[in-house]
This record gives structure tokens, C-alpha cells and sequence, in this order.
């Protein structure tokens, strides 16, 4: 890797009084669904530097990303099976992580997303520190419904994201409420991965009360795009849109991680995801980014918002 790629780096951050506590305890793995915290040695960040921005300032239009694993940013060292050798296409990779190459150069994407979050969870976390910062105009990405069926019921699920959305519509933040993306863990689910439904169940009742509301089917989207792609073949899917990409498992196993995406998956759900909002009217969509490349199928996967 190069230096820049390890560098993480956050603007806009607002603190109001009080001060600022900063430290590396929130990096954990999943081992056997047990949260378990990723050795010191193995977090990736070796200082963290705060730097005040003038007072006086102009503000860039925000789009912020909340969501789990399957959108979070994956940076600093490679460390367990994120990635083989740093090759590009080979590394664990969030669609949030992304998804800036479809927006438009003059408005800043913060992914806050964070492995193993629930609906409920990002309310209580993310979420305070985005309302914090943001102002009318921006926009809220909000992906959840995968680890939900682990830490809450769909009704407290559905009723995180109304609360959400309710709470970005009164400050004059445009929602964009997402499903959890298809895979080939869960191809055979369809549409329905986890909890999707609930999802689609929340963002029509705020859809039918708030014209700004965008809703995002990534689970179908994703679905259609595997079906049409590489029909049932599900190693298929699993060597090229999930980590099998890299040839082994998180990165050792012979069948891979066939639930997170590697660099070519993200690209392309990135691209979904952008496609949606750009038809429902968002205006910063960037159409000129074009990206491609052949996978181990021998498809060619090409990323244009049209």
C-alpha cells in the first residue's frame, strides 16, 4: 500500500463544548457471533490528529453514509483476510467505501458505516454525531437490515429507521433509506435478505408522507444483477463479487467469504445504488466515472451511472 492509502480522514465534525475522547477500542471482529476485539497490534491507526479548521468557511453539500459491514471503509494495514498482497480487487471493500467515485467532486461523502451495526444501534451512535454536523441539504444514506436479525426485532428495526428519517426530514436532511445488499450467502433468498422487507416496509410509509424520501432496493437490485450475471452459479459469485475474488476464505478457506464484498462487488453495487438515486432526481450524480474489468469468469463488469 501506499502512505495515503494509510491515512483515514473525517471532516465536518462538530463539537460543542465539552471535549473530545479519542481512542481505538471499537475495532472487533465476529467469531462465532461473538464480538471479539482485534488485537492492538492489529488496529491499523498509530495516532489520530485533530486539526481546526477556520472559522470562517465554505461548506460543501454532505452525503453520509450509516450502515454495517457491507458498506463500512476498510483501511490502514491489512490484517486477517481483508485482503491478499494489497491487489486491487482482491480486499475486503464497503460499497460506501466507493461510492464517492459517483458523486460529484464538490460535495464531500463520509462514510461512518461500522462493522456490525443494527438500525437501532446506529440511532444511538452515528447517527447523534451526523445530526451534530449536518445542515439542510445534505444527505443521510441509511443501510441496515443484515445484523438486525441478530440484535432487534423487526418492529424496533422499522421503528429506528422512521425515528431516523423523521429526525433528518426536520432538519431539512434528504434520507436515503437502503436495503442490505444480495450475496452469495444469500442469493437463494432472493430479495428478501434478512431483513430487507422491513426496510422497504419503513421507507414506503415515509415515502407516502415526505416527497424527498429516496428508497433504495439494493437486495433487488444486487439480486437481479447476480441472477443475470452468473445465473445459480454461486462459486461464481462468491470468486468474483465476494471474497472468494482473492481465491481463499477471509482468506484461507477453499469457498471464501461468500457474504462481504471484494473491491469489484462494492464497484458495482456502488454503481446500483448511485443509478437509483440518480433516477429519483438526486442531482450529484457523477455519470463521466466509468470503470471496468474482466473477473475470474471471464464476464467484463463495467460501473457507468447512465
Amino acid at each position: 500500500f501506499a502512505e495515503d492509502d494509510l491515512v483515514y480522514s473525517v471532516r465536518d465534525i462538530t463539537v460543542d463544548g465539552g471535549s473530545i475522547e479519542l481512542e481505538k477500542d471499537d475495532f472487533y471482529s465476529l467469531e462465532d457471533s461473538t464480538r471479539v476485539k482485534t488485537p492492538e497490534k492489529n488496529r491499523g491507526i498509530s495516532k489520530i490528529t485533530v486539526i481546526k479548521e477556520a472559522t470562517i468557511a465554505n461548506r460543501a453539500q454532505k452525503v453520509y453514509i450509516l450502515g454495517d459491514s457491507l458498506v463500512a471503509i476498510y483501511y490502514g494495514e491489512p490484517v486477517g483476510g481483508y485482503t491478499t498482497n494489497g491487489l486491487v480487487g482482491t480486499a475486503r471493500t464497503g460499497w460506501g467505501q466507493v461510492i464517492h467515485n459517483f458523486i460529484s467532486d464538490d460535495v464531500d461523502v463520509l462514510d461512518l458505516a461500522n462493522s456490525g451495526q443494527w438500525a437501532a444501534g446506529l440511532k444511538e451512535t452515528a447517527f447523534t454525531c451526523v445530526m451534530q454536523s449536518a445542515r439542510k441539504g445534505d444527505y443521510m444514506i441509511l443501510e441496515a437490515g443484515w445484523n438486525d436479525v441478530k440484535y432487534s426485532s423487526k418492529a424496533e428495526m422499522k421503528q429506528a429507521i422512521i425515528d431516523m428519517a423523521e429526525t433528518c426530514e426536520a432538519k431539512g436532511v434528504i434520507p436515503v433509506l437502503v436495503t442490505p445488499n444480495s450475496s452469495a450467502q444469500t442469493f437463494s433468498a432472493g430479495k428478501n435478505t434478512q431483513y430487507a422487507a422491513v426496510m422497504r416496509e419503513a421507507a414506503s410509509e415515509m415515502k407516502a408522507k415526505y416527497d424527498d424520501v429516496i428508497f433504495v432496493d439494493l437486495a433487488e437490485l444486487s439480486y437481479e444483477f447476480l441472477k443475470e450475471t452468473y445465473n445459480s452459479d454461486t462459486d461464481a459469485m462468491n470468486k468474483n463479487i465476494n471474497l472468494g475474488y482473492a481465491g481463499s476464505s477471509s482468506v484461507t478457506g477453499e469457498k471464501g467469504d461468500m457474504l462481504h464484498l471484494s473491491y469489484l462487488g462494492a464497484m458495482k453495487y456502488a454503481e446500483l445504488v448511485a443509478q437509483s438515486m440518480c433516477d429519483q432526481g438526486v442531482p450529484f450524480i457523477n455519470k463521466d466515472f466509468v470503470w471496468s474489468i474482466e473477473d475470474k469468469s471471464g464476464n467484463t463488469v463495467s460501473v457507468q451511472v447512465k
